[in-house]
């Protein structure tokens, strides 16, 4: 199995994406982070530097951030976010939701498959239906 990520150097990493991940799904995504870099909404931002694809795998060389990701310790079959894990993704939520819409949600890929939010929709309002959209 391959690592989940892999420290390339003091300020950058490469994460594998095995399956769901594609070179033009990665490149679509760092057009958002990008957007959303300039954004003013209080977050670091991960940025995509490279999108790389070699014997059918696709890797994204991006800049390394400080903390850890939310699964990092958890067993594959764990589900159980601690309240610190919740606190942080409120907050990402929060920012997100201070961003105009329309400078990041034409690209926002946010699931794999689906199509990009509606241009020009509020991120809370958009998110809501595609949680609706699930029957959530």
């Amino acid at each position: 199995m391959m690592a989940r990520w892999a420290q390339t150097s003091p300020t950058r990493c490469s994460r594998p994406w095995p399956g769901s991940g594609t070179a033009e799904t990665l490149l679509r995504l760092q057009r958002f982070y990008d957007a959303l870099a300039g954004a003013d909404h209080g977050l670091r931002t991960p940025r995509i530097r490279e999108v790389l694809v070699a014997d059918d795998r696709v890797v994204s060389v991006e800049d390394r951030l400080a903390g850890r990701p939310l699964r990092a310790g958890m067993d594959d079959r764990e589900h159980v976010l601690r309240e610190a894990d919740v606190e942080a993704v409120t907050t990402v939520l929060a920012g997100l939701a201070r961003v105009t819409p329309d400078v990041v949600t034409p690209d926002l890929p946010l699931l794999p498959g689906e199509p990009a939010l509606p241009h020009g929709a509020a991120f809370g309002t958009a998110l809501a239906d595609v949680r609706d959209g699930l029957g959530m």
